[in-house]
């Protein structure tokens, strides 16, 4: 294979000097990186991702997830179905103040008028589906009229801390603060020896590592053309290592080129004439800082 795909080149942009010729991570070992944190992030993120939900169901509709979870391990029919129509009820009430447009116009006037007995009819006759979880390709609350299926998803229950407890915010945090602890590396980065390297050659800060997280929606808005570009870009770049002005590097290959530290010496004899200075060993690209 050419070196031109191989080694870190000036092409088309500069890099620090310390960089220049260091082997780039291949694209087959940054697929199984990447596979291993997606892997990791669903295993964790999932209960992380249902708690919260959990919670904030609990806060918004009190009662309502008691309700359900009685209801499942009720054993008497009538008991079963009371509880069902606790449910149900909370839930109508929570739609009406967070997703009004997509609630019938009559279950709206029988709120309205406060006919508890019509709203407990009307209960009986809807398919009640509760949907929490990782959803990667998004998904809303939704109250078919024709065949009385309303479906529950994160959008009602988490309102406006969606913003904060959705799938979005969890994969950004994710991939915005492993690289930044662990210098360049994550989870499945770390399993398969490679990191992510500034091209200037300085430390990835927490804003670079957050821009790089965002930029995986560039690569994957375009279809995810922005992940197939490091197939033919010089140095191995996809969209958003470009946004970020990052490289990929395999450690396992890593020559340090930075300047060692000389320590003092007390021992006279490493003092004689002619005696060269020993550099620091071969390190795998990890700041000692």
């Amino acid at each position: 294979m050419s070196d031109r795909f191989r080694l870190v080149t000036n092409e088309p942009r500069l890099v620090a000097d310390e960089l220049l010729d260091q082997v780039l991570a291949s694209p087959p070992r940054r697929l199984t990186a990447f596979v291993i944190d997606l892997l990791l992030f669903v295993l964790v993120g999932t209960p992380l991702l249902v708690a919260a939900t959990a919670i904030s169901l609990e806060l918004s509709a009190p009662g309502a997830i008691g309700y359900l979870r009685d209801a499942d391990e009720a054993v008497d029919e009538a008991e079963r179905r009371r509880l069902f129509r606790q449910f149900g009820e909370s839930m109508i009430l929570l739609l009406i103040e967070r997703r009004p447009a997509i609630v019938p116009a009559e279950v709206k006037r029988i709120v309205e008028e406060g006919s508890r007995e019509e709203l407990l009819r009307r209960i009986d006759e809807l398919d009640w589906s509760l949907e929490i979880g990782f959803e990667l390709g998004g998904g809303e609350t939704s109250w078919d009229a024709e065949t009385g299926r309303v479906v529950i998803r994160q959008d009602l229950v988490l309102g406006r801390w969606q913003v904060l407890l959705g799938v979005g915010p969890f994969f950004l945090g994710w991939f915005t603060l492993w690289p930044w602890l662990l210098r360049g590396r994550t989870p499945g980065k770390l399993t398969c020896r490679i990191a992510v390297r500034r091209a200037d050659g300085q430390r990835l800060s927490l804003w670079d590592c957050f821009g790089r997280a965002g930029g995986y929606s560039a690569s994957a808005s375009t279809l995810g053309l922005g992940f197939l570009e490091l197939c033919w870009d010089p140095n191995r770049q996809a969209a958003h290592d470009r946004i970020s002005g990052t490289l990929v590097i395999d450690l396992r290959h890593w020559v340090d080129r930075r300047r060692p530290r000389v320590e003092p010496s007390t021992d006279l004899s490493s003092r004689e004439e002619g005696a060269e200075p020993q550099g620091a060993p071969e390190r795998d690209g990890v700041d000692d800082e």
